[in-house]
């Protein structure tokens, strides 16, 4: 792993490195063996780092073996984060499928404190655990090279996994709740290191961040999820409510038209369901047009959700990060005729629309009769 943040002199970056002990390894296991070792260091240099290592490391490092980027937030809120990180980039060891995490504060202290409970180290902890996003919707894909890809497109907004340690261990301090960000959300746990909601990035700076439920709403608009639980409030009982079991088994149908001004998007978003929890302990199963309203219900919270965030992209971020330029670059011919669309401008004032189309597959066990007021 390494950590990149400023340093304490202009110009300076503090750079950790988190190197996992290959005697942990071993068929021959040595006891009370540390996994990791752990170096920090300042120099204007981030490659040459790699170098300044082996003054007190005997071992040669190479990072062929690199799995996780950490950059701390008030760096990437201060500089060009491709800039200051090209030099390993374009080092022939260093591969474009590695994890990119934004730490809220230190990326050193985010490190050191990561404690890997159910891992040998903290790399394949934090490799393990970037992949939970498709199935909890809570983290964004975090590979370095689609983070690149949507850096050079202009007017699209690139992502990395959000991450924090935790703040609080009072469980009387929780928030029932998904809007919230990594180091917000409050556990009993000996790790403290928490992966929640995505860091946003335009122009190569970043720009803000989205929490949770914002993260998985972002992710069904792109098509990448699997199956997530969420829960929904009950339109027959109010202060009740319903949990779903969420199957995006079909890629997002978006139409894009750029004939005229402004440019009209249409996003349909097929979704199956299984009801898996009714608060309110009636049977809605028996009632097709229960069934229905439950449909609807859900539909209205994803559509609702969808066009707050669609228009926070617009009028605060100013950016694409749904993957709708993808699907327009598919309607011209040439480069010149993309630069002519002015996607990065146009996008802004652009008219999306955004439809769920949720159908309840599976109900579970059925209890009784329901019959609601039609």
């Amino acid at each position: 792993m390494i950590g990149v943040e400023k340093g304490s002199e202009k110009g300076s970056v503090r750079v950790t490195y988190n190197v996992t002990n290959p005697r942990v390894f071993g068929q021959q296991r040595e006891q009370n063996v540390k996994p990791d070792a752990i170096l920090t260091m300042e120099h204007p240099s981030l490659i040459v780092t790699r170098d300044l290592f082996n003054v007190t490391v005997p071992r040669r490092i190479s990072l062929v073996h690199t799995k996780v980027l950490v950059v701390s937030e008030e760096f990437a809120r201060s500089q060009p984060l491709i800039k200051t990180i090209e030099s390993l980039i374009r080092e022939r060891q260093f591969r474009r499928d590695i994890i990119l995490l934004t730490a809220r504060g230190s990326a050193e202290t985010f490190i050191r404190q990561t404690n890997a409970v159910l891992a040998k180290s903290n790399y394949k902890y934090f490799e393990l655990i970037t992949q939970t996003g498709e199935t909890t919707g809570y983290t964004p894909k975090a590979q370095l090279h689609e983070f690149l890809e949507s850096s050079e497109e202009a007017g699209e907004i690139a992502v990395t996994v959000y991450s924090g340690l935790r703040e609080s261990t009072d469980l009387r301090k929780s928030r029932a709740t998904d809007h919230i960000v990594a180091g917000e959300f409050v556990t009993e746990y000996d790790n403290p290191a928490q992966m929640l909601g995505t860091a946003l990035y335009l122009g190569n700076r970043m720009v803000g961040k989205l929490d949770g439920n914002e993260t998985m709403l972002m992710r069904l608009l792109r098509g990448d999820m699997k199956r997530f639980h969420q829960m929904f409030n009950d339109p027959y009982q109010k202060g009740k409510r319903f949990a779903c079991s969420i199957h995006q088994q079909e890629q997002p149908q978006v139409e894009v038209d750029m004939n005229r001004l402004p440019y009209k998007v249409n996003i349909r978003v097929p979704l199956d369901a299984d009801l898996d929890a009714i608060q309110a302990g009636e049977n809605y199963a028996q009632s097709l047009h229960a069934i229905h309203v439950l449909e609807q219900q859900m539909n209205k919270q994803f559509n609702s959700g969808a066009a707050k965030l669609i228009q926070q992209a617009q009028q605060v971020y100013k950016g694409d990060f749904f993957n709708i330029v993808h699907h327009a670059k598919r309607q011209v011919i040439s480069d010149a005729e993309w630069k002519r669309k002015r996607w990065a401008e146009q996008f802004q004032h652009a008219e999306i629309t955004v439809s769920f189309d949720t159908k309840l597959r599976r109900t579970g066990k059925q209890l009784g009769p329901f019959t609601p007021q039609e």
